[in-house]
């Protein structure tokens, strides 16, 4: 499965790179996959984190480090582990950028990203699009690593 994803991300880019005509040294724009199975035969990869093979560190203190670089999906990850209380968000407020979008040509040489949705927690119906994630310890985000370090050598 997991040479799978690659192929499909590598045509995913080639395509990208064919409608919007890259130059070469061009970056790419980062892809998140998702596998959704819908086959005959079971899944056979674990699906819960519980049933994952290893050492579990349950106890231990968890820390995000963010910034205003943080975007997206990173911020969704830093926004769902800081409302459930299950990590410490250390460094700057994240860019806000919370609901999806897709292109739409207008023409041969331009296109805009129009959002298609709204991505909001279901229990406080709050959002991070436009203002972004506040992390619990506001530091610089040059600071928030060392920051993270210290707390952890201190946490039991």
């Amino acid at each position: 499965m997991a040479v799978r994803t690659q192929v499909y991300q590598g045509l995913l880019w080639q395509q990208v790179m064919d409608e919007m005509k890259l130059q070469r040294g061009a970056r790419l724009p980062p892809l998140l996959l998702l596998v959704l199975y819908n086959g005959e035969q079971t899944w056979k990869a674990p699906t819960r984190v519980r049933d994952l093979p290893g050492k579990k560190l349950t106890g231990k203190a968890v820390y995000v480090l963010t910034s205003g670089q943080t975007f997206s999906t990173a911020e969704e990850f830093s926004f769902d582990l800081k409302n459930l209380k299950r990590a410490t968000l250390i460094g700057d407020t994240t860019a806000g950028g919370a609901h999806p979008v897709a292109p739409h040509r207008i023409d041969g040489h331009f296109f805009i990203r129009v959002p298609f949705g709204r991505i909001m927690d279901p229990t406080t119906k709050a959002g991070w699009e436009g203002r972004g994630v506040e992390p619990d310890i506001k530091v610089p985000a040059e600071e928030a690593l060392d920051e993270a370090l210290k707390r952890a050598r201190a946490s039991p």
